[in-house]
């Protein structure tokens, strides 16, 4: 189940009319409810009649591969440089 605060990717927009497949959006609240549970986001809404997004819906963005971009960076910039 995802958190609040995570960053999700729709996978399936297929009759959620404010959802766009490949757009990345943010876990507002969510909660099991029997059927899979239920995500609500910061950037869409669900259709009218609908309280909220099946999490089948989405996955997780994966971002750890960010923290070791900066961290590589961050040691590149106390190489001195030469000219």
């Amino acid at each position: 189940m995802f958190k609040i605060g995570n960053k999700v990717v729709c996978i399936d927009d297929i009759g959620a009319e404010n959802l766009v497949e490949n757009d990345i959006y943010t876990v507002k609240a969510c909660w099991e409810d029997g059927r899979g549970g239920a995500l609500l986001l910061n950037e869409a809404e669900p259709n009218f009649g609908h309280v909220a997004f099946y999490p089948n819906r989405f996955r997780l963005v994966e971002d750890n591969w960010v923290e070791e971009v900066l961290e590589n960076i961050n040691v590149c910039k106390d190489v001195p440089v030469s000219s």
